[in-house]
């Protein structure tokens, strides 16, 4: 019962983390603020362009609906795909790096499927790869050597790396055998999750309803601002210049919400 209970709570946090990196930071609110714009944009748009083609303004808004339903439902569609692929790029992402870790933690399994070629030097240390190291690889094998090491260069050894040009060829071990880390160390769903949860730590507490409603930045204001300007400029060169000086009011009264909404978040925090 603990562990199912752990487990609901770890999906939880897990679901908060994949819709608040998906959204790049931005609040429930700012994204709601985003979609209800997109839609009444949306709405408008079909409807300067229906409504020529309608002597009844009743039914040019019923078929402006309907497709605006279906442009905001394939839309819907679409982001949801979007959803799932940054979920998926997410965890390799982090199984990838859990991969490098073990690697570098413990590299002998890996390096001791390798089979020694010639002027191939394999590093077997998990520490880093000092001047000491390419040293005695060059002692070895003569002026021209590969290192095959898991581990970092310190700045000395790489600059004597730079210094030496293509004498002294570093390559990873997995590049080098052309062999996936997967093939030799496993990583488990629960290890992913753990360190998705460790990266976005402060993601996983949910903010207040206060803090979720100011959470708008001048930085999203301003492309409001800008998009409400540029219908407003744009009402003068269409023929139905009412319905885009409407938009544009909206616009532009959204982002000045938006603005004024960031102030009052920045004064509370300053005070």
């Amino acid at each position: 019962m603990e562990k199912s209970f752990k487990s609901s709570e770890t999906q939880k946090q897990l679901k908060r983390i994949y819709r608040y990196s998906f959204r790049k930071g931005r609040s429930v609110t700012a994204s709601f603020l985003d979609h209800a714009f997109l839609s009444a944009i949306i709405f408008f748009a079909l409807y300067i362009a229906v409504r020529p083609h309608m002597v009844n303004g009743v039914i040019a808004r019923i078929i402006t609906f309907i497709c605006c339903i279906v442009v905001l439902l394939i839309w819907f569609i679409a982001d949801r795909e979007r959803f799932s692929r940054h979920v998926c790029r997410l965890r390799t992402d982090t199984a990838n790096e859990l991969y490098r870790t073990k690697l570098i933690l413990d590299p002998e399994p890996f390096l001791s499927q390798i089979e020694a070629e010639a002027n191939v030097f394999i590093h077997h240390c998990t520490d880093l790869l000092t001047t000491d190291d390419i040293k005695l690889a060059l002692e070895i094998f003569g002026d021209s050597v590969t290192i095959v090491s898991a581990a970092e260069p310190t700045s000395r050894a790489r600059d004597i790396i730079n210094r030496l040009g293509g004498r002294i060829k570093l390559i990873s071990p997995e590049d080098f055998s052309g062999r996936d880390l997967s093939d030799v160390y496993t990583v488990e769903d629960d290890e992913i999750d753990s360190v998705i949860i460790s990266k976005h730590e402060r993601i996983t507490k949910k903010p207040s309803l206060k803090k979720g409603l100011f959470t708008l930045s001048k930085e999203r204001a301003f492309k409001y601002i800008a998009v409400g300007a540029a219908l407003f400029a744009y009402s003068f060169f269409v023929r139905y210049s009412m319905y885009f000086r409407i938009m544009a009011s909206v616009t532009l009264s959204l982002g000045a919400m938006v603005f004024t909404a960031d102030e009052v978040r920045r004064r509370a925090s300053s005070d």
